[in-house]
């Protein structure tokens, strides 16, 4: 088995495995762009709510796959000079679940309302370019690792 048909599997597990994070930030960015007209308010943060715990969630056992001999390992096999950046990365896991955690508090605590739905808006914004920071960090980090594009949105 040549090397690229020995990747190919474990780069495909890759993109199977980050679409999903990516389409749950971009639909949570979707549900606070914009309120729409005359919104029921406590739908919408109750909508919210649900959101942030299932992404929370979800990012928890993405980040528990990647510590357990996940990607990074891999690609760290493949180029082990990779190594301190991918132990660095995942260093960040708790600090970026911390974020996530602080932010469901927050929706859960707040009194639906426009202002505070727009305050929501704000902080997801600077919650979600954290994540997705690190994210585009390790999907450079994988792409050195196996020098293939992974052909996901940086």
């Amino acid at each position: 088995m040549n090397s690229a048909e020995r990747l190919s599997p474990l780069l495909e597990s890759v993109r199977s495995e980050h679409r999903p994070l990516q389409e749950m930030v971009r639909g949570m960015g979707d549900l606070l762009a914009s309120p729409g007209p005359n919104p029921a308010w406590h739908v919408l943060f109750d909508q919210l709510k649900t959101c942030v715990a299932d992404l929370r969630e979800h990012l928890a056992a993405h980040f528990a796959r990647e510590e357990s001999g996940g990607f990074l390992e891999h690609a760290t096999t493949e180029l082990p000079r990779l190594a301190s950046e991918a132990t660095a990365l995942e260093k960040e896991h708790p600090d970026l679940l911390r974020e996530f955690d602080k932010f469901l508090e927050l929706t859960s605590s707040i009194e639906p309302s426009e202002a505070e739905y727009h305050r929501l808006a704000i902080e997801f914004r600077r919650v979600a370019k954290l994540l997705l920071t690190h994210e585009v960090a390790e999907n450079r980090l994988l792409q050195q690792g196996f020098n293939e594009d992974l052909g996901l949105d940086d």
